[in-house]
């Protein structure tokens, strides 16, 4: 295995996808969303979540200590965005990585470029070009609420930068851990719907199964743990030790879902 030969072949891919509707799928639901939601948030929002009464009524939905770490510690304009972008995330990784195998594993495509290079080095390559454009998208909108912030929200700029970057850290491996899952779904399917309607359907029923498991006994306990979701509470914490473990953790999943998919692809007959 090759790394000019990886890095090479995540060049073509992430070049192609700019241009195709492999990456236009994710790009343009991902513009459509934040632009609206940021110029929302620019426009009323930061001003509204300065008010006792926002506080009195996110106390109902989350810990108290959450709602003192996101809304009055920290710039309330970024703890939006970061809330939305947890919760909004699973869908954007859906929407990336549904083909990062599975048109060309159903077409035939990998059974010309295996002879040029290894499945390990095609499966790296595939991951990573996907995840460098999650993580593109996700510095763009991260900076643009940034901005929002800056001008809304009364706090120094070093404090709005400080958080910023720990916050891009946490949804850079929450989009890792996330994709990672998707190439578990796209090396078994064999097209791109296939691979979208798997990964939605398969996410949500792994959620709902854990809902209706939930404080039951050992498996209530363990099961939501089947997925990244699981580690939002700790991530709202932002700069305490377990969102740091919280991150550890995300590092895993992601090691754990591809070493999952690439058991599957190097089976798959091209």
């Amino acid at each position: 295995m090759k790394r000019q030969r990886i890095l090479r072949l995540c060049w073509f891919d992430l070049r192609y996808s700019l241009l195709s509707l492999k990456g236009l799928i994710f790009l343009v639901p991902f513009i459509l969303f934040w632009y609206p939601l940021l110029h929302l948030t620019y426009a009323n929002l930061s001003t509204l979540l300065a008010r006792r009464e926002i506080l009195a009524f996110a106390g109902h939905f989350f810990d108290p200590a959450v709602v003192n770490k996101l809304l009055i510690e920290n710039p309330p304009s970024l703890s939006l965005y970061f809330l939305f972008a947890l919760s909004m995330l699973p869908f954007f990784a859906v929407l990336a990585g549904m083909d990062q195998f599975a048109s060309d594993l159903g077409s035939g495509y990998f059974r010309l470029i295996g002879n040029r290079c290894r499945r390990g080095e095609i499966f790296i390559a595939r991951y990573l070009s996907m995840l460098v454009l999650m993580i593109a998208a996700i510095t763009a909108a991260s900076l643009a609420a940034g901005m929002v912030s800056a001008l809304k929200d009364q706090y120094p700029l070093a404090g709005v930068i400080a958080y910023l970057v720990r916050i891009c850290c946490m949804l850079y491996l929450y989009a890792a851990a996330l994709l990672a899952y998707m190439t578990i779904i796209s090396s078994i399917c064999s097209s791109a719907m296939g691979a979208l309607f798997l990964g939605a359907v398969s996410y949500l029923l792994i959620l709902f199964i854990i809902l209706l498991v939930n404080g039951s006994g050992t498996a209530g306990e363990i099961l939501p743990y089947l997925l990244p979701s699981a580690l939002k509470p700790d991530l709202m914490l932002i700069n305490g030790q377990s969102s740091l473990i919280a991150m550890a953790a995300l590092i895993l999943y992601a090691v754990s879902y591809n070493w999952l998919g690439w058991q599957i692809f190097k089976r798959r007959d091209f």
